[in-house]
This record gives structure tokens, sequence and C-alpha cells, in this order.
């Protein structure tokens, strides 16, 4: 447990019974230190409702009553069970299970209890397609902390590299500040990424100007880094894709990335009602976790590092590669 001068990392982790925590706890393991963080399980448990009234119903309720606690008990006792491979691992552990509707119980639980990060699975194991489920929309935008997302973490997953795609908004600068926090803790290599979309070039620019442009405006924000993230970013790149978030996945494939850190919403023309079109694209097709900052977000990156502090590693200086392709 940590102490009350170096407070430790809360991880809230929504899951359900059957779901495999090993595959959590390698990521877990690679993006933070298991000797700082505590990992808070939560189950819902959605109660019987009806909306008609059943005189047999009714009569029976002290029994459904039972059953239900009787499965809300036996629950509790294997969420905590599962737990042990997290523990295993380092990491201080708990679980609690609750009443209520999932999506609105975690939002609130992530707020009361001042979760730093939420990480959750995108989409079942046995699902068809990668359609990400309502519960995952809603922690991206109305969460109050970032929520990492994956939907499945090979063995001897490590961070090595995390890609930070960038449109040069002020909600990513925020999440070039979360993904140089990462990059600190994890000693992972920070690359930055523009995309310039060909659906959305300016009238009247010519495309050589345009990535001129680009080029400088990301040489800029490779140097103007938040003072308090000092790790440097030795690589940056400028490509052209049909929209940013096929630029995206296609250079996270390229470039072996282990973790793509982006803003839910940014400055793009048309915004999603609930989540950045970009942002969701690239939630439901990246192989690798996504890191994604809702834009109610309340937890800084600095104060993530400050209760890392004791496992930051000392940046290497480089010459800085900014490219075009």
């Amino acid at each position: 447990m940590a102490d009350s001068a170096n407070p430790e990392l809360r991880v809230l982790l929504p899951s359900k019974p059957e779901d495999d925590l090993r595959e959590v706890g390698r990521l877990l393991k690679a993006a933070l230190p298991s000797e700082r963080a505590h990992v808070r399980r939560l189950y819902i448990h959605r109660p019987v409702e009806s909306d008609f009234f059943i005189p047999e119903t009714y009569a029976r309720f002290t029994e459904i009553a039972r059953l239900e606690f009787d499965a809300e008990n036996a629950t509790r006792v294997e969420t905590a069970h599962e737990m042990k491979a997290l523990a295993a691992e380092g990491f201080d552990v708990s679980a609690e299970v609750i009443r209520g509707t999932p999506t609105e119980e975690i939002l609130r639980e992530a707020s009361f209890w001042l979760a730093d990060l939420v990480a959750v699975r995108t989409r079942s194991v046995a699902a068809r397609d990668n359609r990400i489920g309502g519960m995952a929309s809603a922690l991206l935008y109305h969460g109050t902390c970032p929520v990492l997302t994956y939907h499945g973490i090979p063995q001897g997953y490590g961070l090595r590299r995390i890609l930070i795609p960038t449109d040069f908004s002020a909600s990513s600068r925020k999440s070039l500040d979360w993904g140089l926090a990462l990059a600190e803790v994890s000693g992972a290599e920070p690359v930055l990424l523009h995309v310039i979309p060909r659906s959305e070039k300016p009238p009247g620019i010519a495309q050589g100007e345009l990535s001129a442009m680009a080029n400088e405006e990301l040489e800029r924000w490779c140097v103007r880094v938040n003072p308090a993230l000092p790790r440097p970013i030795r690589k940056a790149n400028v490509i052209e894709a049909a929209t940013p978030a096929e630029g995206i996945l296609s250079f996270a494939a390229d470039e072996s990335a282990d973790l793509i850190v982006m803003s839910a919403t940014g400055n793009s023309v048309v915004r999603a009602v609930l989540l950045g079109a970009n942002t969701r694209k690239v939630v439901r097709g990246s192989a690798c976790p996504v890191l994604v900052i809702p834009a109610s977000n309340r937890v800084t990156a600095q104060s993530f590092l400050k209760k890392t502090e004791a496992n930051r590693r000392e940046p290497v200086a480089e010459a800085l590669s900014v490219g075009v392709s």
C-alpha cells in the first residue's frame, strides 16, 4: 500500500467474472509500476426489472430476491478470487460487486474513487465484429480520467513504442502530455504523428506547401513540450492519408506501435455526437491498446507522473528526426 507522501495510482477495472485478467495484467504491468498501483475490479450486478405486473411473479418475490442475493454473493467471491492473478504481478488489488446500471455506476465510481485510469475491454472475446460497446463509448466521452482500451494482449507484450497522433488542437496537446508521461514511466519511445487528410485539404494550398507547414508546426511541438515531461521526442512524422484514422492505423501497424495515445475529440470539421469519429475508428481498428483522453478528463499527466516519480527513467538525448511520407 502506498504511503501518503507518495500516493498510489488508482486503476478502475470494470469487468465480467468470465474475463481473463491475465491479459489486462500484462497490459498494466507494461504500462505502470505495479508497486505504485491499486487495481480495483468492479462488476455491476443488474437486478431483475419488469415494466409490468404479474401476480404470480409478485407472489414469488421473496424467492427471486433470495436467488439474486445468492448469485450476487457467488459473483463477489469469484471476482475477488480472480484478482489473485493481478496480485501475483505485484499490484495492490480489491474487488467489488454493486447493483445498478453498468455505465452509470462505472462513471460514478471512477469519479467518486478519484481513479487515475480506467482499463476497459472494448469488446468481448466472443464478439464477431469490432464495434465498441455502449459502456466503452460513454467512458471515452464522459469519463473523468483517461481510458485504456484493449481487446487482446498477447504473451510477451511490452511498451517499446508509443504513437501520439496530433491535429495540433488543444485537446491533442493533453494527449501529448499523457503519451510523454507514459513514455517516461515505461521507458518507451514516443513517436509523434500528424496526418494530412486528403478529404480536408484547404483550397488554394499546394500539397508541398501544406506538408511544409505541418512539418514546421510538428517541429515546434517537439521542442515546446511540457517542462515537467522531459523525455525527448526523437521521432516525428507527417503523412498523407484518406482520413486521419486510416493514417494512424496504417502508421501504427507499419511502426509496430505498442500503444496509441489520443484525445477523444479534436479539430475535425464534423464531430460525432458522442465520440470523435476518428478516435472511434482508431479504437475499433487498432491491433494495439489505445489510451483515450476524454473531453471531461480531470486527471493531469503531471499528477500521474508525480505518483510514479520513483520509477522515472532518465531520457536519452538524441537528434530529432522529423519526416514526411
